[in-house]
């Protein structure tokens, strides 16, 4: 049998078992102390949380997916349309290189994808993102280990650099907006960016208008912006705060410095 590549969804494995593991012990916990104590039984409310939120992360991983609606490869083909042909790009927060795999497989070029593995995204490491550009018989595709906040990058080194789900993520920058800039100081006089993040987020960014001011104040111009939603469907519960109700997209270009 061929082997396949192997591209997780962006929720975590780890959490999923966790919740549910978590709902099976309070559960059983609640049921052992009833048997001695009736009241005890009552324990089992507790699992009420962690039930619902282990319905809900496996509710959006199943959407996510292929067997799904395959929503995370939607996304994606939003993106790859809007930077659209160019010689050099860089998707950061490649995870398992399934966004930089498919520009390499749809357009020319030179491809780099940059993430910093493994840390508690360990199902997006290294190894696997390189493993399934081999996989994909696709060339011109080279994985680099590093932070979003600091990317260790000229400044104008590449004419298409794009983002999926990657900058409220960055955990050694407080303010997200940092590597918001950082990314638009790579990008090219000229060249087109394609973003898509949780900016409307008020406890990630404030506002919207935040992100916008810092990629201006980079150099960038924006063309669009647009919610997620109103692109294709959500279903529930991908229409929650918690997942991608405050998903949009920002694209555009670098003005000439």
């Amino acid at each position: 049998m061929r082997d396949m590549p192997s591209y997780p969804t962006w929720i975590k494995r780890s959490r999923i078992r966790l919740f549910w593991m978590l709902s099976v012990a309070i559960v059983l916990a609640a049921v052992v102390a009833g048997v001695v104590w009736r009241p005890g039984f009552a324990l089992a409310i507790l699992a009420v949380p962690c039930i619902y939120i282990a319905v809900v992360i496996s509710v959006t991983s199943w959407w996510l997916s292929p067997q799904g609606d395959d929503i995370q490869a939607k996304v994606h083909q939003q993106i790859v349309e809007r930077v659209g042909d160019g010689e050099n790009y860089l998707d950061i927060g490649c995870g398992s290189g399934e966004l930089l795999i498919k520009l390499a497989k749809t357009w020319s070029g030179k491809f780099v994808g940059l993430d910093y593995w493994p840390g508690e995204w360990g199902q997006f490491a290294q190894t696997q993102a390189e493993r399934n550009a081999k996989l994909e018989h696709v060339q011109r595709v080279a994985f680099v280990h590093g932070s979003a906040s600091r990317l260790p990058f000229s400044n104008g080194e590449f004419d298409r650099v794009v983002s999926c789900l990657a900058f409220h993520e960055v955990k050694d920058a407080d303010d997200k907006t940092v590597s918001i800039a950082e990314a638009i100081r790579v990008v090219a006089d000229g060249g087109r960016f394609a973003f898509v993040d949780l900016f409307d987020d008020p406890k990630i960014y404030g506002s919207r208008e935040r992100v916008l001011a810092a990629i201006r104040d980079a150099g960038g111009r924006i063309e669009e912006q647009t919610v997620l939603s109103s692109v294709f469907p959500l279903r529930w519960p991908m229409n929650t705060p918690k997942v991608l109700r405050y998903a949009v997209i920002i694209s555009g270009t670098k003005r000439a410095s």
